[in-house]
Parts: C-alpha cells; sequence; structure tokens
C-alpha cells in the first residue's frame, strides 16, 4: 500500500511537471506567435518598410498619389526586375522621376523627402484604409513633359554629358518646370543594366554650373542697388557715357571681352592698341561686355561687391525646399575678377530664375514645389501661402535694369527664325519679354556651358516669371544656338499656359 502511495506521489510530481511545461509551450508559442504578428504589422504599417523578407512587394499599404497642379498623376507604382527577382517601387513617370526621384534610391527627390507624408494614413487598423497622403505640386504636366521631350531631342547626354535643363519659376516661387534631358523611357527599369537607377534621379535644375554671362544681370542689380555707395560717378551704372575698353589688365588678369578684334564695335583705338568705346548699361548688356562689369566691380571692390550680393540675394546660404537644397552660389575668393562677368559664376536654374525675379520686381521669395497636402478623404491638411522674405523699392533701378534686358532680347531676336518668337512682337514691342545670354568655357572652347534667362511681365511690367534654359557641359558636336534654345522656352511656356 504504501509503495503504491509513492508511486501515486511520482505520478502526481509528473503530471505537474507535464503541465508546467505544456503551459509553458504555450505561453512560449502565444508569445512567439504575438512577436511574429506585431513584426508582420510593423512591416505592414511601416513608411520605411516596402520590401517583405523575400522580396516580394508587400502590398499592406499603399501610396498617396502625386500631383501636377493642374491634376494629373505624375507617379506610379512601377516594376524593376533585378535578376530573377521583381520589385515594386513609387517613382515619378519618365519625365518627371529627375525631380521626383524614385523610392528607396537617393536622397532627393519628392518621392523620398516625402515619404512619411506618402504613407502618413498607414497606420490605420483597418488594411483596406491604409492609404497615403495625396501630394499636389507645382508643376505644369504639359510644361513639364514639353521641356522634358525637346530637352532630350536637343541634347541626348551622349553629346552634352552633362545634361541640359529648363526651370520656370514665377515671381512668388512656384516651381512651374523643372526638367531634364536625363529623363528615361519607360521601360527603363531594369538593375543589370549598367546605368543604374541613380543615374536618372538627377535634378538637373537643382544643380550648378557655370552661367556665363547671364550672371551680368545679377551683377547689374547688385551695383545699381549700391548706386548711392559709389562715390566715383563715372562708374555709376546709370552713367550712359562709360569708357569701355576690348581688354584690361589689373594684377595677374586680363580680360577680353568677346569682340575685343571687332574694331567695328569700337569708335576709337589708343596708342597701346586698346578699342574704345563710350557706352551705358543697356549697351554693356547687349554687346556683352566682360570689362565693363569686371571694371565697375573693381571700382567699387571686389569683395565689397560679392558682399553687396549676398547681402541682397543670400547667394552664400544654401535653399532647402521642401525636396531639395539649392547649393550656394560657387566661387572660389582669387577667382572673383571671373565672377562678376560670369565664367565663375556657379548656381542652379531654379536658383538664378529666383534671383532675376527678385531683381526685377523687388520681391524675393523662396522656391517651392508643393501646393498642397490631402488626405484620402480629402481633407486637405497643407496649403502653399508664399510670402515675400526681402523686399525692395527703388522703382527706377527695376525699371532701367528691365529695359535693358528687353534691348537685349531684341538684339537676339533680329537673327532668330520669326517662328520662334513671331507671336509675341507685341509683347516684345512692349518690352516685356527679357532676357539674357551666357556662355562659360570649361575646357577652352572644347566643352562650354550655355545658358539663356528669359523672364515674362504683365500688362503692368510686373514680374509674372523667369525661365533658364542650361546646357551643361555640350561638346562641339552640339548644336546651341538662340533659334533653339528660344524654341525650347517658349513652348514650354505655351504648353504651361504662361504665353
Amino acid at each position: 500500500m504504501k509503495q503504491y502511495r509513492l508511486n501515486f506521489e511520482k505520478i502526481k510530481i509528473y503530471v505537474i511537471i507535464i503541465a508546467f511545461l505544456a503551459l509553458g509551450l504555450y505561453v512560449f508559442n502565444t508569445l512567439k506567435n504575438f512577436s511574429s504578428s506585431a513584426n508582420e504589422k510593423k512591416a505592414d504599417t511601416s513608411a520605411d518598410i516596402v520590401l517583405n523578407g523575400n522580396g516580394e512587394y508587400s502590398n499592406g499599404y499603399d501610396h498617396g498619389t502625386v500631383y501636377s497642379i493642374d491634376g494629373q498623376a505624375i507617379s506610379a507604382d512601377t516594376e524593376i526586375t533585378a535578376g530573377e527577382n521583381k520589385y515594386m517601387r513609387h517613382c515619378g513617370i519618365p519625365e518627371f522621376t529627375p525631380v521626383l526621384g524614385i523610392e528607396g534610391f537617393g536622397e532627393n527627390g519628392l518621392i523620398n523627402k516625402l515619404d512619411i507624408t506618402l504613407h502618413s494614413s498607414a497606420k490605420k487598423a483597418n488594411i483596406d484604409d491604409r492609404k497615403g497622403n495625396n501630394v499636389q505640386t507645382t508643376f505644369s504636366y504639359n510644361g513639364q513633359i514639353t521641356a522634358s521631350s525637346l530637352l532630350k531631342y536637343y541634347f541626348p547626354l551622349s553629346i552634352c554629358d552633362g545634361g541640359a535643363s529648363l526651370a520656370i519659376v514665377l515671381k512668388d516661387g512656384t516651381v512651374i518646370v523643372a526638367a531634364g534631358s536625363n529623363a528615361y523611357q519607360a521601360d527603363f527599369f531594369d538593375l543589370n543594366d549598367e546605368k543604374t537607377p541613380e543615374d536618372i534621379c538627377v535634378d538637373k535644375s537643382a544643380e550648378n554650373y557655370a552661367v556665363g554671362s547671364v550672371a551680368k544681370g545679377i551683377t547689374s542689380a547688385t551695383l545699381l542697388l549700391n548706386d548711392k555707395n559709389i562715390s566715383d560717378r563715372e562708374y555709376s551704372l546709370y552713367n550712359p557715357q562709360f569708357e569701355d575698353v576690348s581688354f584690361f589688365s589689373h594684377g595677374t588678369h586680363t580680360i577680353h571681352n568677346h569682340d575685343c578684334y571687332i574694331s567695328a564695335a569700337y569708335e576709337t583705338v589708343s596708342d597701346d592698341g586698346v578699342l574704345i568705346r563710350r557706352i551705358g548699361l543697356n549697351q554693356a548688356l547687349v554687346c556683352s561686355s566682360n570689362t565693363y562689369f569686371w571694371r565697375h566691380a573693381l571700382n567699387f571692390g571686389l569683395d565689397r561687391t560679392f558682399n553687396a550680393m549676398d547681402e541682397i540675394f543670400g547667394i552664400t546660404a544654401p535653399i532647402r525646399t521642401e525636396i531639395n537644397t539649392l547649393n550656394p552660389v560657387e566661387v572660389e575668393k582669387d577667382r572673383l575678377d571671373y565672377f562678376f562677368w560670369g565664367q565663375d559664376f556657379n548656381t542652379s536654374p531654379v536658383r538664378l530664375c529666383s534671383m532675376y525675379n527678385f531683381a526685377l520686381s523687388g520681391e524675393k521669395y523662396s522656391p517651392f514645389y508643393i501646393t498642397s497636402v490631402r488626405t484620402p478623404d480629402d481633407v486637405e491638411v497643407y496649403r502653399a501661402k508664399p510670402q515675400p522674405t526681402k523686399t525692395f523699392k527703388d522703382d527706377n533701378m527695376k525699371k532701367f535694369l528691365r529695359e535693358g534686358l528687353a534691348k537685349c532680347f531684341k538684339s537676339y531676336s533680329q537673327y532668330m527664325d520669326f517662328s520662334v518668337y513671331g507671336a509675341y512682337t507685341q509683347l516684345i514691342d512692349d518690352n516685356r519679354i527679357l532676357s539674357k545670354s551666357g556662355t562659360a568655357d570649361v575646357i577652352e572652347n572644347e566643352i562650354t556651358n550655355h545658358s539663356r534667362i528669359l523672364t515674362v511681365l504683365d500688362e503692368n511690367h510686373d514680374v509674372v516669371c523667369t525661365a533658364c534654359i542650361a546646357v551643361k557641359r555640350a561638346t562641339n558636336k552640339c548644336t546651341v544656338n538662340d533659334n533653339i534654345l528660344f524654341d525650347i522656352m517658349f513652348k514650354t511656356l505655351e504648353a504651361s499656359g504662361i504665353l
């Protein structure tokens, strides 16, 4: 009997141990399943995770849509092939990818910068309701498509390896077009290709480049706004009879005008062979005299002129937008002799448009790319409200500079195909289309940068917008002339509904 009692006690102990083991196993599995469920939920709802563990696209949430300013969808989920695997990435459609970017590639671009916004509603419990916010950009759909197509046609990367770009910025900073010649084909996505998606996710309109004589408009504005501080009135830009010379030496530097050997462009010649003419700012802009702007900056002081330009335009500070950073204007201080007439004036098309808008309107705005953000339920949670960050009231200066740049465009148009600008002769006659051209040698006339600025004024002669086209590192196989460059700008302005 005693033996049975002992066996029974042992059995009770075994049962208790087994029960505890079973309970422990149950708890372990429960926690494991809970952890797995939590991890899966996190994977489904995280704004940063698109792919699950096996490389297949997770449909646990959906992106919001990115729209143009006129309501066209300009982004989509796109399949990318990488070996035997297929991935889904959210990206801009071909013409918009250089500025919108591709999910997961690079640091800039709207899709990466606003990743959280595009997925901000993904944390909702109902999987069918996990959609992100919709973002409306400032871009004109037709304008961007037109610009991208024309830039790719005229300036393929095979003959212009730095790419070509076109930016159009309204006076209040609205970026209507930010197009590049690096827009890809719709079937481009193949990660086995030598050319990776990073190569096309480059916003050429935000890249710095040497702008050439287009910088002379900004130098003019700087010196005109500081005219009261110029003690030697011979060097006032309001002086209509400044003695301009074909070449000039200072220290170790000698600067030549591009027409320095054309005696017909000057009035007299000195004993040492220097050609001389009496001109004012208007003619200096039209003939694009290098020595005129260099000597005026020298008289005011190179450092002083640079600091004045920085105080007005903020050229040494980056401009941070919703989707990118526009770098400061680049210059090496020992190269200031080459800065004010444009050879070493390096900035981006978007930034240059904003600088011209400010110089010609008296109101400074920061560029922006987003007009509004709306929830999946169509509730607006953000609306852009641009406000000027700086103003000036010098109406005489604005009028004077506008006249000079209007004369520039008239001088260009007389050699252009009438079909390029003929529909706008009334605007031209009314001095409502302003321009400045620029060329900067990169490697001694073999590779060059080209730029054109085109500003449109309304009937009250206030600034509507400025367009900047930039052709970076063009080889001698690349045809760059006013007919082509202005044709691209006019057609894009038309497509954008501005003209």
